[in-house]
């Protein structure tokens, strides 16, 4: 019984590889509410410190920053919702709304609590 819970839970994980691995040429968001809810830690306890780093990442994508970071700013580039308009110098804390202040110290928290950090 335990492996077969094992299993399951790999092939969960597998799944969310895939998709934030789709992510890369087109997909949504790792977190598609993140900027009109309150997540939970369920929301955020399933995925990679990759997914960490997009979801993270995307709240500020979705106000049109521009990431210094090579990385970031071609996987942001591959999505459609994505339009690039604001240097990373020029980007201001108040942009962004309760929840995603709150869902960005949310995943920040989680991963220091998880030694990614």
């Amino acid at each position: 019984k335990n492996g077969k819970t094992l299993v399951e839970d790999t092939d969960a994980v597998d799944n969310l590889i895939e998709e934030a691995e789709e992510g890369v040429t087109g997909g949504d968001y790792i977190l598609p509410e993140s900027n009109s809810r309150y997540l939970t830690d369920a929301d955020v306890s399933g995925l990679t410190l990759q997914q960490l780093n997009y979801a993270k990442n995307e709240i500020y994508a979705r106000h049109g920053r521009i990431f210094d970071d090579e990385f970031l700013q071609k996987y942001f580039s591959s999505k459609d919702w994505y339009s690039p308009s604001i240097a990373t110098a020029d980007f201001k804390e108040s942009m962004l709304n309760e929840y995603e202040i709150a869902n960005r110290d949310l995943i920040v928290e989680y991963e220091k609590e998880r030694g990614y950090r």
